[in-house]
């Protein structure tokens, strides 16, 4: 917490979830107007859409990213919501210039390999048949995912919430974060994915148990 508001202001999207749009824009006006530098803030209006900035918001953005002490988390929010509300008033080439440059922020921080992802996708498919479902195996592990949402549906649905919409925004990040806890989980999976690590022996070649350890799939 810093200025007297939460560095995280990630809650209030589920007043606009809720059909409360106004509550949601005040509290994140009231976020900047305590902590002007928070770039989360700003990003989150633009993230609405449907939102305008006015001409004195482009003016206190740009100021805040002049600033030589903004973390680059606020950093790469300002561009983010900069880009957007230029691309609102069609400076496109500006626009697509902040967008650029936060993009460039955000990926020095973002561990992710698209031709790694390309290859698990392959095995992935490779393996898991509608025959490999039927029919059961050996040291076969159960990746069900159980929706958190779903035991507090009733109590979405009494307070006006739309409970699919909410779900669906629930379960994003867990989609997000799951090629991350299979890598965690690599040992229960590496043998069904033929994995070329060294670290588990593949199906039908034995039990799984452990060998020489390999690097290629941390």
């Amino acid at each position: 917490m810093a200025g007297g508001v939460w560095r995280s202001t990630s809650a209030f999207s589920s007043l606009k979830t809720a059909g409360r749009r106004d509550e949601c824009v005040d509290a994140y006006r009231r976020s900047i107007e305590l902590e002007p530098g928070l770039g989360e803030a700003w990003w989150s209006l633009a993230n609405l859409k449907t939102f305008r900035f006015t001409n004195s918001d482009l003016a206190t953005m740009r100021a805040q990213l002049a600033r030589a002490d903004l973390s680059a988390e606020d950093r790469y929010h300002f561009h983010f919501a900069l880009g957007k509300a230029l691309e609102d008033a069609a400076l496109y080439e500006e626009s697509f210039g902040h967008y650029l440059e936060g993009n460039r922020l955000r990926r020095k921080g973002v561990r992710y390999d698209p031709d790694r992802t390309a290859a698990h996708v392959r095995r992935s498919k490779a393996l898991f048949t509608a025959g490999f479902f039927r029919e059961p195996q050996e040291d076969r592990h159960d990746f069900r995912v159980k929706p958190s949402l779903a035991t507090g549906s009733g109590k979405l649905a009494g307070i006006g919430v739309d409970v699919d919409r909410a779900q669906a925004k629930a379960a994003r990040p867990v989609v997000v974060r799951w090629p991350d806890h299979l890598r965690r989980r690599r040992h229960l999976l590496c043998a069904s994915l033929s994995c070329r690590c060294g670290q588990y022996t593949p199906l039908g070649g034995g039990s799984a148990a452990a060998s020489t350890r390999g690097a290629s799939c941390t």
